[in-house]
């Protein structure tokens, strides 16, 4: 009994140690998983709270060649906690499709979902979650869906597969099903997470997000009898139906949706050829390539003699994803539609670089809903129907599975569908006016084509899809040229500094100081909805937005209720560290003396004129209003007196004192 005793000892006492610094790190802040939800700030019994940018970091803890794959990130979502009885809550879980990459998060999909059914379901307040993950497969998405529910929510809307093989905790690592979870246990906890920091730390070399795709392609092809691919396909069903089991426990609706691709435009990223060494293979290789080299001329002739190329092309070899891509471009050219279908879907299963969803993700996808009673937003069908009649092509998707703007409405849109059970549908606006509605942009399109090119033209996209690449490159340089002076300059600048502020704010500054007052307020309106409660591109945008529109005469009436918003916001603003006081001041003072309260108005504005080291950079936003607030309170001593402190401050600029004079006149 002694010899056990002290042998189960022996064994217990390392035990009991790691079991006591996991407690211990229990009680140190920052080293377990961040959670979904913050909480930001608190003002009048009212509380602002936020999706957390780096939830996601749970699930990025591998490794590729020594180097550690960049965190993805998650767009945080500030929101103001308000009764749950009077609301009603969407969350939207997927990937970069959901995000809404490569678009600004206001165009993305749930966005354009929030607005519509705002349309769909009157009376009711309407939020819409966008919980878009990059580069998660699956489980991670399921997992997702798990913390959701501290949202609780009405619905959720669960939009997955395309990450199958190359995402994060995805089948392409040849991971058991058992290994996985086992993986996100382990890192779930915080001694395995601290341990894996530092050695992170001190030897790690981060991947950059840009580097994701390329870096991700490393676990190389996957063959038409690989067994990754079964192992997808049981892994979808398997993560889906635990999501939806999560729902269902929660009370909460749970909506599937089936996923769409680009099959039309988007050439495979891999695909099997025979043996280059056999006298097969080389003429399988001679009878393709004068295919393609046919294609590249346009009419029906062309067509034909691939066709005959490709014909025999494939009684040598027929698994090649490259000739049955070829194969549907031929067969289109001529009319013949189903067939063309046949071969573009062929080929997107055929791809040994499995980017987009084979056939069967989508009918794994059918058979959770039919199985489990689950509504299905049936994304494939719209996307099919909207092309005819051609297969999804470039004009409904940017790349190989990310949509196009149209695209976004039309995903929306589905999803609305199936969320709302068809209902009171016709109280949807036309999908172009829910974009314009939430701020489309010109240069941000121009944006995307370049981003487009970069990543179409580039391992390990560029094998088949160099000559899109080349079509987005092209695209990108006219759309370009095609913007004013303003917004190019404002373009330029912003790539200076890209993470801190939207592109419609650089856009929306450059432009209003060039006189484009109209065209800078629909910017600032852009970029106040790209990025709500924060001091530049919601408040300082609104107080540009009060000046475009007394600028270009636009009826006051028209923005109160924006104005008025920021004006709301301006109190939880005030509370994070970073803001300078006198700039609260400062908008406060505007948007009251835009909104015609003269009283706040004054007392918001001289507190900032007169805050050392403030005024400066504002002048020329911020005397003209207090010089009117000043005369109209029948200070005119004062706001000479300030008049000359500010043409102090910029070298004796007359403009103040003469604007002061031209005030009192009523000039």
């Amino acid at each position: 009994m002694k010899v056990w005793g002290f042998r189960a000892v022996l064994l217990g006492t390392p035990l009991l140690f790691l079991l006591v610094v996991e407690g211990v790190l229990h009680l140190v802040p920052g080293t377990g998983n961040p959670p979904l939800l913050l909480t930001l700030a608190r003002s009048e019994g009212d509380v602002l709270r936020s999706t957390n940018a780096v939830f996601p970091e749970r699930f990025f803890h591998e490794r590729y060649e020594g180097s550690l794959v960049a965190s993805g990130r998650m767009r945080a979502e500030p929101y103001l906690e308000v009764d749950r009885n009077k609301t009603f809550r969407v969350v939207v879980a997927g990937a970069s499709t959901v995000q809404g990459y490569p678009h600004p998060h206001r165009l993305a999909a749930p966005a354009l979902l929030q607005a519509m059914l705002t349309d769909v379901l009157p009376g009711q307040v309407v939020e819409v979650f966008n919980l878009g993950i990059t580069s998660i497969a699956s489980f991670a998405v399921a997992k997702s869906v798990d913390a959701a529910m501290e949202l609780q929510p009405d619905v959720v809307v669960i939009y997955s597969g395309h990450n199958e093989y190359y995402g994060i905790y995805g089948a392409g690592a040849g991971t058991s099903e058992w290994s996985t979870r086992s993986h996100y246990g382990l890192m779930s906890w915080r001694l395995p997470r601290a341990l894996k920091s530092m050695m992170d730390w001190a030897g790690g070399t981060r991947v950059s997000s840009g580097q994701l795709l390329e870096t991700m392609a490393r676990r190389g092809q996957v063959a038409l009898l690989d067994g990754r691919r079964q192992n997808a396909v049981e892994q979808l069903t398997r993560n889906l139906a635990d999501a939806v089991m999560t729902c269902r426990a929660s009370g909460v609706r749970p909506v599937l949706c089936t996923l769409t691709a680009n099959d039309e435009g988007f050439a495979p990223a891999g695909s099997s050829s025979p043996d280059q060494s056999t006298a097969a293979g080389l003429l399988w290789s001679e009878h393709v390539e004068a295919a393609r080299v046919a294609l590249r001329t346009p009419g029906a002739p062309a067509a034909s003699t691939a066709l005959v190329r490709l014909e025999a092309a494939d009684m040598l070899f027929r698994d090649s994803a490259w000739l049955a891509f070829l194969k549907g471009q031929a067969l289109r050219r001529q009319g013949r539609d189903e067939e063309a279908d046949s071969c573009f879907i062929r080929a997107r299963n055929l791809d040994t670089m499995p980017w987009r969803a084979p056939s069967a993700h989508n009918q794994a996808i059918r058979d959770v809903a039919r199985r489990h009673h689950v509504d299905l937003a049936d994304v494939e069908a719209a996307f099919v129907a909207a092309s005819r009649p051609a297969r999804p092509g470039f004009d409904l998707l940017v790349d190989h599975v990310h949509p196009t703007l149209r695209g976004q409405a039309l995903l929306a849109r589905t999803m609305a569908r199936a969320v709302s059970d068809g209902e009171a549908m016709d109280r949807l606006q036309a999908d172009a006016e829910y974009v314009r509605k939430q701020g489309y942009v010109p240069a941000e399109v121009v944006r995307v084509d370049q981003a487009m090119a970069e990543l179409l033209g580039s391992p390990p996209m560029d094998r088949f899809n160099r000559d899109a690449a080349q079509r987005f490159r092209q695209r990108a340089v006219s759309g370009y040229q095609a913007l004013s002076s303003a917004e190019q300059q404002g373009a330029q600048r912003w790539m200076s500094h890209r993470q801190e502020v939207p592109l419609a704010l650089d856009l929306a500054d450059q432009l209003y100081a060039e006189g484009y007052f109209d065209h800078a307020l629909r910017h600032y309106r852009a970029a106040r909805l790209e990025a709500p409660f924060t001091p530049r591109a919601d408040l300082w945008s609104a107080v540009q937005l009060g000046w475009c529109a007394q600028l270009t005469g636009v009826a006051p009436a028209e923005v109160e209720g924006e104005l008025g918003e920021a004006l709301d916001r301006a109190r939880f603003v005030e509370s994070a560290p970073d803001v300078d006081p006198a700039f609260v001041d400062f908008v406060r003072g505007s948007l009251h003396h835009f909104l015609g309260h003269s009283e706040p108005a004054l007392v918001g504005l001289e507190r900032a004129f007169l805050a050392d080291g403030f005024r400066r950079p504002f002048l020329f936003s911020l005397f003209p209003l207090l010089a009117k607030e000043l005369i109209a309170s029948g200070r005119i001593e004062d706001a000479r007196r300030l008049a000359t402190m500010a043409a102090a401050d910029t070298g004796g600029n007359p403009y103040f004192e003469q604007l002061v004079e031209s005030l009192r006149k009523g000039s």
